[in-house]
């Protein structure tokens, strides 16, 4: 079937740069929890950490 294909495994850099988001996001969302930043800043990076674990997860998925 022409229409259809398999979505391939990401490579090892968009894996490195869910990463490094997971850590950053996970850095601004204790520094928002603690008061050192904004709230809103905080619950970005709450945000930014949830989508690079699903992200991560996803990769793994499809690695399998």
């Amino acid at each position: 079937m022409s229409g259809q294909h398999t979505p391939s495994a990401p490579s090892a850099s968009s894996r490195a740069l869910l990463w490094i988001a997971l850590a950053v996001g996970l850095v601004v969302n204790v520094a928002g929890s603690t008061g050192a930043l904004p709230l809103v800043v905080g619950i970005v990076g709450g945000l930014v950490t949830a989508a690079a674990a699903v992200g991560l997860v996803g990769a793994r998925v499809r690695r399998r």
